[in-house]
């Protein structure tokens, strides 16, 4: 049984600090690409977040927004 993959410590970044922790949306990584090559190698484990924001719980919800419309875009049709 092979062992799923796990990506750890993604997060968007200002371009002017990259090592900020923003929501997935708001930087300057362009996460459809991003995701998009994950698919190309076959990816299927999990993507941990990880946010620095004085609202960490919308940060989350607006993060997992912004990854389920890219991943929706990669969807053929």
């Amino acid at each position: 049984m092979r062992a799923k993959s796990h990506v750890r410590h993604a997060h968007d970044v200002r371009a002017d600090d990259i090592r900020d922790h923003r929501t997935i949306g708001s930087g300057i990584v362009d996460f459809d690409a991003v995701l998009a090559r994950l698919a190309r190698v076959s990816f299927d484990g999990l993507l941990e977040l990880e946010l620095e924001e004085a609202d960490d719980e919308q940060a989350a919800v607006t993060s997992r927004d912004h990854l389920l419309g890219a991943l929706n875009r990669l969807q053929p049709g």
